[in-house]
């Protein structure tokens, strides 16, 4: 198999790094990922499937069906309220979002943070974060990381964070 399989999920954020990663110069997104035999299963913009197609294809992942080489998840974790990861559930999937990145981070090969929101918790997770957000590995004052310090994806391999707000996207592709 040739080609990486890529899920960019948007957990708790405002999509300003999806929106980066477009700006991507001097190839677009598109023709980079097409030059490094990257394909997209979930990505806002980049995907060619409809939203079914797409949880459809999150569900063969997750079953452990088919290998995910990265996922790349931007926006900050809702742990809220009071723990159970109801302010945020994925759409057609009718699961806390919490809970599919975790279950997702399971099947990766390499789980990256893109942007601070997801690194570390970003505005939503600071204050008084009424929405329990936190990062993937970051603690927000109370609320504990979605991972553990000590997690190791498929490939042995701690989580990568790549912060910035928005994140720059040569720092995504790069690390790629």
């Amino acid at each position: 198999r040739v080609t990486e399989e890529l899920a960019l999920l948007i957990s708790g954020g405002c999509g300003g790094c999806a929106l980066s990663l477009l700006g991507l110069q001097p190839d677009d997104l598109q023709s980079w990922s097409k030059l490094h035999q990257m394909d997209w299963q979930s990505h806002p913009i980049l995907t060619h499937n409809s939203p079914s197609q797409t949880i459809s294809q999150l569900q063969v992942i997750l079953s452990g069906d088919q290998p995910l080489d990265v996922l790349l998840v931007e926006g900050s974790v809702l742990q809220g309220p009071e723990g159970s990861g109801l302010f945020h559930v994925m759409s057609g999937i009718n699961r806390p979002m919490r809970d599919v990145i975790h279950a997702l981070a399971q099947q990766a090969n390499y789980v990256v943070a893109v942007g601070s929101c997801s690194a570390f918790g970003g505005i939503t997770g600071a204050g008084d974060n009424f929405t329990e957000s936190t990062g993937l590995h970051h603690d927000c004052g109370d609320v504990p990381a979605l991972l553990s310090k000590d997690f190791r994806s498929r490939a042995g391999l701690p989580f990568i964070n790549i912060g910035g707000c928005p994140v720059h996207q040569q720092w995504v592709t790069e690390g790629l």
